[in-house]
């Protein structure tokens, strides 16, 4: 697996019937969001966690497209306000920026 990044999305139930979706990144957690609204599916889907590149597969359901849509947007806003590498196109532009400098 050449290239793939090595990062898990998962969720975990809060006492106060929310899903706190998290993104797990060489032994790192980073908090991503939180979701009053769900559905079971959602759950057993990302509780063992899924691996990000999985994460961003085509779907018809609205509700899994929606989640999808709100985990890459939090996504690059962890990389870009931790500087952290978690995104294939990510690790893509650094390596053109950089050989774009030399």
């Amino acid at each position: 697996m050449k290239g793939k990044t090595n990062a898990r999305v998962f969720c975990k139930k809060n006492t106060s019937d929310t899903l706190d979706f998290y993104i797990k990144v060489m032994n790192q957690n980073w908090y991503l969001f939180s979701t009053d609204y769900y559905s079971s599916s959602i759950y057993y889907e990302y509780y063992n966690g899924k691996m990000i590149d999985d994460t961003f597969r085509k779907t018809k359901r609205v509700r899994q497209q929606k989640l999808k849509d709100r985990i890459i947007r939090t996504t690059k806003y962890i990389e870009d306000e931790y500087s952290v590498v978690i995104l294939d196109r990510t690790k893509k532009r650094n390596n053109k920026e950089s050989r774009l400098n030399n």
